[in-house]
């Protein structure tokens, strides 16, 4: 749950609480702070399209696509959080209605791998 200026935004994450496994599958303070800022200032991010480098379980990509980004691209380097964590979490946080896809002409949240 990150909070800001009389506004909460709930995101579900699936991942670990430390990083012995690897540094992408946690939630890092930096990722909240800069969620925390978003979700204080979501005009900086309204209609503009946001790259997330390193997103790891995804806090902050997810966050600027609740807040209307254009589009979010999240990327990370590591195999294992990109395909077991990362898209579990944008599938999972997705704020579309049920009855709208994401398809390949139109996605505003991509998951990339940066390597």
């Amino acid at each position: 749950s990150t909070t800001g200026k009389n506004k909460t935004l709930n995101v579900s994450l699936k991942g670990f609480f430390d990083y012995t496994q690897s540094t992408g599958m946690t939630v890092w303070l930096g990722s909240e702070i800069i969620a925390v800022f978003m979700v204080q200032h979501p005009y900086l991010i309204r209609g503009k399209t946001v790259l997330e480098l390193g997103s790891g379980l995804g806090l902050a990509g997810i966050v600027s696509h609740h807040l209307d980004s254009k589009k979010s691209f999240l990327t990370d380097g590591d195999s294992l959080v990109l395909n077991d964590y990362l898209s579990f979490n944008v599938k999972h946080n997705d704020r579309r209605k049920p009855n709208e896809k994401a398809g390949d002409d139109n996605p505003d949240t991509k998951v990339e791998d940066d390597v």
